[in-house]
């Protein structure tokens, strides 16, 4: 997969549609999987108009623009995390307890976005986009971003498979990851509890953990 940068707000710089159309032309000659950081709904147009399979982000999108991904078939990868989440990073970051109403109305915003996206028909792929340290682990802070999914009104099945085998279909490597069939990678977990109607104590009831093969977590006995 090859990742650009259709903007670089809060820079003023961006790559024009021609520049794109020809990064587009390439990779896809090569069979990559072509992806757009976008963060003004302009930039997102752009990147569609010259051919990306999917926008990173989309943190401004209008809805006519998640209509033209839904009839173009480009993915979205929503890259939020839970209140709970924001809340503890803006406390790190420096922030007062007066200066927390503004995530509340992004996270607004947000949920609504995806709830639209969903509408729409766009596809979702999962991405956490955590780079950030909140004192936790990368796993631990990445699977936090289920949490948005659902408290933005996914429903838990689509969750898991926007994050396996649709995740896998984009990156054309559903025969190897993504979901258990023979000869592909032996990378499976299994979680203990009601995973439609109890999803997020069950997806962090994690009891079993094989990796290409090899088990490392096993509290099935």
């Amino acid at each position: 997969m090859i990742k650009i940068c259709a903007d670089n707000l809060p820079n003023k710089t961006f790559l024009t549609v021609e520049e794109m159309k020809s990064i587009v032309k390439t990779a896809h000659s090569y069979n990559l999987t072509i992806t757009a950081h976008c963060v003004t709904n302009q930039s997102a147009l752009n990147a569609i108009e010259a051919g990306v399979d999917g926008i990173e982000h989309g943190f401004n999108l209008a809805d006519s623009t998640l209509v033209k991904m839904a009839e173009k078939e480009v993915f979205l990868v929503p890259t939020e995390n839970s209140k709970w989440y924001m809340n503890r990073y803006a406390k790190l970051a420096g922030y007062d307890e007066s200066e927390l109403d503004w995530i509340n109305n992004y996270m607004t915003k947000m949920e609504q976005r995806l709830s639209k996206s969903i509408k729409t028909g766009v596809t979702i792929v999962s991405g956490s986009d955590n780079y950030t340290d909140i004192n936790t682990t990368r796993g631990k802070s990445s699977k936090d971003m289920f949490t948005y999914y659902f408290e933005a009104g996914m429903k838990p099945l689509d969750i898991l498979q926007s994050s396996t085998y649709i995740s896998a279909v984009q990156l054309n490597k559903e025969n190897n990851i993504g979901y258990i069939r023979p000869k592909a990678n032996a990378d499976i977990i299994a979680v203990k509890g009601d995973i439609k109607n109890d999803f997020i104590n069950t997806i962090n009831n994690i009891i079993f953990v094989m990796k290409d093969g090899k088990t490392y977590v096993n509290k099935t006995n």
